[in-house]
């Protein structure tokens, strides 16, 4: 997806996260798909993104994860993702 332009890789020196904007009906979304690295490092990229979204139209960020992620970045939970081996 990355290569075909349908979502972008952001790189720091102990982090790399991968981010989805997408159009939906609510309007312009960045999402927060894969993330992984240090954690103030992580930070500094969440707000870096954040702010290029804002300034492209999108009017909400997301993110799928764990909970702790709610807590480091400043989210509000909104839905909880499960999962059980088959």
């Amino acid at each position: 997806m990355v290569e075909d332009g349908k979502a972008a890789l952001h790189v720091g020196g102990r982090c790399a996260v991968v981010t989805q904007e997408m159009e939906l009906p609510a309007g312009r979304q960045l999402h927060y798909w894969l993330a992984g690295g240090d954690l103030d490092e992580l930070r500094e990229i969440e707000k870096r993104v954040s702010g290029g979204a804002k300034q492209n139209g999108c009017t909400r960020a997301t993110i799928i994860g764990r909970r702790g992620w709610s807590k480091a970045l400043g989210y509000d939970e909104m839905a909880t993702v499960m999962a059980r081996k088959l």
